[in-house]
């Protein structure tokens, strides 16, 4: 019987890779048990923190004044990854629109609809991008506007399905507010424009601009409670914060950073600070920081009750929920150094009605004195834009100091060499030698490495450094590619695609950007490739495309041993990605055009620095070509011609306007051949001609 044959075909890594040869070629096996291990550690890390941290909360002689300070300054660093800060209350006074019956509800709960009315706000120019925010208020006091002062509680919504959009007003109303409501509480709940519009897609552009989501969710959250105090309604200097999964996971982060919230209720908090954390949860450089856990002991002496999901996620679009249980056990310790252990408590799933009974039995804790509020520290500024340059002095003074602030900001590791290169294989091809390495450039990062040289007696030659896109590898580089490079008389240093190798890295959560390491590792690898025998240092150049054209420019704005780069449909201002949409060519779906890239692509803060074309800028007066597709869905025409006309202004201050060109082809994100001969024959141009007799 002929053996059966399965139609499932075999996992290959890296995600998307070249499957081995008959050699073995690519052996990406020793990346994958790094990156696993890589893993495992990061797992440990993360665990050896949280005990750190619980460390801290074990009663000892001035424990809880210890306590103070470090949850203190806890909460500065906390806001700061969120793109926020502390300031003096700005006066804010909602707008009164109407006061109704509760009639939207009638028919969820009608045994309070006659009991219970409703009453909207207008909060002006209180959201994150300075629009309105709308506050639904739910009292049992009729409609006398002017009744007795009652205890406050602000409702945050839960997010929709996969961590996208908001839960409507009325929706958290029927879950909590009505009940709430008629317990003897004045109810708000607000209608964030940040939280209507949560997704990885907008976090993305938040990461850019310095901040995040989360943060932008909790800014206007904590404006809505500063209009629920000013609208006179609310007895003493704090109130309760209530939500269900997203909702909670806010509430315990603004109760944590904002003294105003005075209780929480947790109602199946969402997952957050772990290693599988969604795009929309990430938070830049916050798992250093802090965690879920200890955000809720910081929340102590405060009461905080927890409450258990009702069932795990029906599928994978929903977001994982927190184990409220291991949340419980953890800040139970800070809730007995503050002597406040009856403020904590856990509610089994459903138990709501428990809740608020326990809610109406505790009281407050107030602030004290008035708390500072929560305001905006990230501002996209731009402070580096090249056109504001009006000479060649002016520039090269401004370029000095935006890459050092670049590299600080991104948090590029000072030195940027390797740190040990294996020879993995050799083999002798026709027309081209071909060497792999592996080169260490980081306690547990491995780069993948082929050198091809072309046959023959090796003598120093021209090399170019060929980076892949992101889905792409040295092997696919090498057939598409790399003999092409090779039939230039030419070397091809081919070093892989960070994105692609390696499905496992912390990035903007830790100290860096995925982006940032691997600009890490292409500079090391470059280190390593300068001081070959068969290599030029005075003739190096680089390319690549989608991914690998963005690495190209960007090791040339931060390495100037790379005598000239040509990018190939990877530029384009973050600004035009940010509002940029695709809309034909391919499925013509009007999808944003951050959701052609991984997360990986966009570096925490960047805008508050420079824009694209100010860092490509840092290339001139060496050799510059951007060569682009005028229907690429991934970088925008719009995007592509504002960088190079900036750049052009560069090139121009330098008097180097003969080093840049600008080209563009028709047809969609891809790397024809007529695009590549182009490269080929700049970079011929240009780097051949500095040594006429070694060509």
């Amino acid at each position: 019987m002929a053996a059966r044959t399965s139609l499932v075909p075999p996992v290959v890594y890296p995600w998307r890779g070249t499957p081995p040869d008959a050699e073995g070629y690519p052996h990406y096996e020793p990346l994958r048990r790094m990156n696993d291990r890589y893993r495992a550690e990061y797992v440990r890390l993360l665990e050896r923190r949280r005990r750190d941290r619980q460390a801290r909360l074990v009663r000892s002689a001035g424990a809880e004044s210890r306590w103070a300070g470090y949850a203190n300054r806890t909460r500065a660093e906390f806001a700061d990854c969120l793109g926020l800060g502390f300031g003096p209350d700005q006066r804010i006074e909602p707008g009164f629109r109407a006061a109704v019956p509760l009639g939207p509800f009638e028919s969820a709960i009608p045994e309070l609809a006659s009991r219970l009315w409703a009453r909207t706000y207008t909060v002006p120019a209180a959201a994150w991008e300075g629009g309105d925010i709308d506050l639904l208020i739910i009292t049992g006091e009729g409609d006398n506007l002017t009744g007795a002062a009652r205890p406050g509680v602000l409702i945050l919504p839960d997010s929709g399905a996969a961590l996208t959009g908001s839960q409507s007003a009325e929706s958290a109303a029927r879950a909590w507010g009505c009940a709430i409501a008629a317990a003897g509480f004045i109810v708000a709940i607000p209608r964030l424009p940040a939280l209507v519009d949560f997704s990885s897609t907008r976090n993305k552009q938040r990461l850019l601009e310095g901040s995040c989501v989360l943060g932008a969710v909790i800014y206007e959250a904590s404006r809505a409670l500063g209009a629920l105090f000013a609208s006179g309604q609310v007895t003493g200097r704090s109130c309760w914060a209530v939500g269900t999964g997203l909702g909670a996971l806010t509430a315990i982060m603004l109760a944590a950073i904002d003294r105003r919230v005075g209780g929480v209720i947790a109602d199946a908090p969402t997952r957050w600070g772990t290693i599988t954390d969604g795009q929309a949860l990430i938070v830049p450089r916050s798992h250093a920081v802090t965690d879920l856990p200890e955000l809720c002991a910081m929340i102590a002496p405060r009461p905080l009750a927890l409450v258990r999901a009702a069932t795990t996620p029906a599928s994978a679009f929903e977001a994982p929920g927190a184990d409220v249980q291991a949340l419980a056990r953890s800040a139970r310790a800070a809730f007995s150094l503050t002597r406040a252990a009856g403020n904590l408590t856990l509610f089994s799933a459903g138990a709501r009605g428990s809740a608020i009974a326990w809610m109406a039995k505790r009281e407050l804790v107030s602030a004290g004195r008035p708390a500072p509020a929560l305001v905006r520290s990230s501002r996209p500024e731009r402070r580096y834009a090249v056109t504001r340059c009006g000479s060649a002095r002016e520039w090269l003074s401004t370029a000095k100091r935006l890459r050092r602030e670049y590299r600080a900001r991104t948090g590029m590791p000072r030195v940027n060499k390797p740190l040990s290169v294996r020879l993995v294989s050799t083999r002798q091809l026709p027309q081209y030698q071909r060497e792999e390495f592996h080169i260490r450039t980081g306690e547990h990062t491995l780069c993948s490495v082929a050198f091809l040289r072309p046959a023959g007696a090796p003598r120093r030659r021209t090399t170019i450094v060929c980076l892949p896109g992101s889905g792409s590898d040295i092997a696919n580089v090498e057939k598409h590619y790399g003999h092409e490079v090779i039939a230039e008389g030419w070397n091809a240093c081919i070093i892989d695609a960070r994105v692609a190798i390696y499905p496992f890295h912390p990035g903007a959560a830790e100290e860096r950007a995925l982006i940032t390491q691997s600009m890490h590792d292409i500079l090391a690898c470059v280190d390593w490739m300068v001081d070959r025998p068969d290599v030029d240092r005075g003739r190096i150049g680089a390319m690549g495309v989608s991914q690998g054209g963005s690495h190209s420019w960007m090791l040339a704005a931060l390495d100037a041993r790379i005598a000239a780069v040509a990018p190939i449909c990877g530029v384009a201002s973050y600004r035009s990605v940010i509002e940029g949409y695709r809309t034909e060519w391919y499925d013509k779906a009007y999808i944003s055009m951050m959701d052609g890239s991984h997360i990986y692509y966009f570096t925490p803060g960047v805008l508050e620095l420079a824009e694209q074309q100010d860092l490509i800028s840092l290339i001139a007066p060496r050799p510059l070509a951007i060569i682009s597709a005028n229907h690429d869905s991934w970088f925008p025409l719009d995007g592509m011609r504002a960088v190079a006309a900036d750049a052009r202004h560069a090139y121009r201050l330098l008097d180097a306007s003969p080093s840049f060109e600008y080209h563009e082809f028709e047809g969609p994100h891809d790397m024809p051949e007529h695009s590549r001969r182009r490269a080929y024959a700049f970079l011929r141009k240009h780097l051949e001609s500095r040594n006429p007799k070694d060509r």
